[in-house]
């Protein structure tokens, strides 16, 4: 049977080097094979954060104050 992807080599002599070909970086390999993830943009995130402030600004007004009994001591 023939396989030219494998050799014979003696046992005890040093292993061949095979030279790695990197024409690109592994940022780049991720983005050709569309692997990448890329992060919201900032404005959308401020964008975002005002819509929360808005939100929390109604759910704070609700005319009660927080009475927590649980701080007082019972001695």
């Amino acid at each position: 049977m023939k396989n030219p992807s494998l050799r014979q080599e003696p046992r005890y002599a040093p292993a061949s080097v095979i030279a790695l070909e990197q024409k690109t970086s592994l940022l780049e390999w991720l983005e050709e094979n569309g692997r990448i993830i890329y992060r919201e943009k900032k404005d959308d995130l401020i964008d975002e954060m005002a819509d929360d402030q808005d939100l929390s600004e109604l759910m704070d007004e609700d005319g009660f104050e927080d009475d927590d009994d649980d701080d007082t001591d019972l001695d």
